[in-house]
């Protein structure tokens, strides 16, 4: 207990280092867009300044998540001595599948190095799925379950196994249809589990990173968590930032009975869990173990998974209000909320720019025409311009050093870039009206993320993208017609909001040839073999 409190303590001291460092970053980017960049005399500057300090808070997020990789020491979770053997555990594995089911992944979910009973908790209504993976069970050993209605979605099927099985386990892990563990996963999970310092945990999740990487489309995505895991892993445990991701996770059977299991009105029964748990006093914490799932395999099965989450995540901002959760857990939840509201921010701040400070042909004429006019601005507000430069600056090459050390190249770090901002802009009409659903509390659709690629082609593509297109055209008439200068001062997110499109195209149909041995399941499902699993070349920080 003493070293448990010492712990603790410990926490308490980083966590006010950090919130300390969070809010005084913050107040800067405040005080400095409003000194050099707003005119009290025109309100609709004083309207983007507001717009500015909401978007402010993801990037003072990001600043401050900067220099914790560069000053913070890497978190040591505590965990058994690995030559101590291990307890005698019973452990559930629980593949949750429904209509989507990966054939490899289902026979590779058993190979573990740690006795553990496999449940297949199948809410599939395609017969060929049923019968698919009644034949992959009956090869592997593993037990189906099925209900007679899929009333509560993924919760309701976990709860089912719950009342069923759950008094005869200690630990449970669950699978969705593409998650990919490795043979020593449980193994691991439990020398940190048993520990008598985690004690109070009830979430061990693991790190996820993407196994499917056949076109640039995927595998440019794939790089993002290598670029967000360094800072975040040293920040999770010790910020209690920790939730639970709904799949690659191991959970205390005990801990989950208490609470009554998961909240079947809740799309994000996974962030619920988390939330509800810690009302109970008890924590999560990112595990040192890495594990893999798929990524969607274009942007409309990326677009689908967006929008799902963003409303699942609205759903569960009611707990920011709710007693007896660390405000250290609702600043997380907050900013999760934050990175889809921002979505709102974005389009505000875009139509401000635009069509909140007119201006006249003659005057982009007469810059366009004299070179030396075309730096009066900058010249005028030399302030303002280099806070424009080192936005920018900071947000595409800020984490160059990471992306090195991750052994990415520059300039795939930068196209991984461009994706990312490419489908951001795509995906700003879709967030914002499904969030606008979400926000009216009328009650909406659960889609399964599709995990192959679309079959329409391009017109289904621009039939997606229509409203994008709409947008972008909408802005750059209000630029040629009321404000040419914005054709300038704003030329690089009107070329982003153009190209875009095009950019998610090509990439997404471009396939990549991997230099690393794919995954080719065998037949059966015997001994656990470590070589059935596609281990990206990433170093375990």
């Amino acid at each position: 207990m003493k070293n448990a409190s010492k712990a603790e303590r410990q926490r308490r001291a980083f966590k006010r280092s950090y919130y300390t460092c969070y809010f005084v970053v913050y107040i800067l980017l405040l005080l400095t867009n409003w000194i050099f960049l707003v005119n009290p005399a025109n309100p609709l500057s004083v309207l983007l300044f507001i717009t500015m300090a909401f978007l402010f808070i993801g990037l003072a997020y990001n600043i401050v998540d900067m220099l914790c990789y560069y000053i913070v020491s890497p978190d040591r979770l505590p965990s058994m001595d690995p030559n101590r053997t291990l307890p005698n555990r019973r452990v559930a594995l629980l593949y949750c599948t429904f209509n989507d089911l990966d054939e490899s992944c289902l026979r590779l979910s058993g190979n573990q190095d740690y006795p553990a009973s496999v449940f297949v908790l199948d809410d599939s209504t395609d017969p060929r799925v049923r019968a698919t993976v009644d034949a992959i069970s009956s090869d592997c050993g593993f037990s189906v379950i099925r209900r007679p209605a899929r009333i509560g979605y993924k919760a309701g099927a976990l709860n089912n196994w719950m009342r069923m099985h759950g008094a005869g386990f200690d630990y449970m892990v669950i699978l969705d249809s593409d998650s990919q563990l490795p043979s020593d996963f449980v193994r691991n999970a439990l020398r940190h589990a048993e520990h008598p310092e985690n004690s109070d945990v009830s979430i061990f999740q693991g790190k996820v990173e993407i196994s499917n990487r056949d076109t640039a489309f995927t595998r440019l995505l794939s790089l993002s968590p290598r670029l967000w895991y360094p800072s975040y892993e040293k920040l999770a445990n010790r910020l209690d930032w920790m939730m639970c991701w709904g799949h690659n996770v191991m959970l205390r059977v005990a801990h989950v009975r208490q609470l009554g299991g998961w909240d079947p009105n809740q799309v994000s029964e996974d962030f619920a869990l988390a939330l509800n748990l810690r009302r109970q006093g008890r924590r999560a914490v990112l595990l040192p173990v890495l594990t893999f799932e798929k990524c969607p395999p274009d942007f409309t099965a990326y677009t689908s998974r967006a929008c799902r989450w963003a409303k699942g995540t609205l759903r569960c901002f009611s707990f920011l209000l709710t007693p007896k959760i660390p405000l250290s857990t609702r600043f997380m939840l907050f900013i999760t909320g934050w990175c889809t509201l921002a979505f709102f921010g974005y389009l505000a701040s875009m139509l401000l720019m635009v069509f909140g400070f007119p201006s006249s042909i003659e005057a982009f004429a007469r810059m366009m025409a004299d070179p030396s006019s075309r730096l009066a601005w900058l010249s005028a507000n030399p302030a303002a311009a280099m806070l424009v430069l080192f936005y920018f600056t900071f947000l595409i090459f800020g984490r160059v050093s990471i992306a090195l050390r991750a052994k990415i190249r520059v300039g795939e770090y930068l196209r991984q870039v461009c994706l990312g901002m490419s489908v951001n802009m795509c995906l700003m009409l879709p967030l914002v009206y499904h969030q606008l659903i979400a926000m009216t509390g009328r009650k909406f659709q659960f889609k399964v993320t599709p995990k192959t690629r679309s079959s329409g082609g391009l017109g289904a593509f621009r039939n997606d993208n229509a409203g994008h297109f709409c947008l972008t055209a909408f802005l750059l008439a209000g630029a040629l017609l009321y404000n040419p200068m914005a054709l300038i001062y704003n030329a690089f997110w009107l070329g982003m909001m153009v190209l875009a499109p095009f950019f998610i195209w090509r990439w997404q149909a471009v396939p990549v040839m991997e230099s690393r041995p794919k995954v080719t399941p065998i037949p059966g499902c015997g001994r656990p073999n470590r070589l059935l699993l596609p281990l990206i070349a990433v170093p375990r920080r």
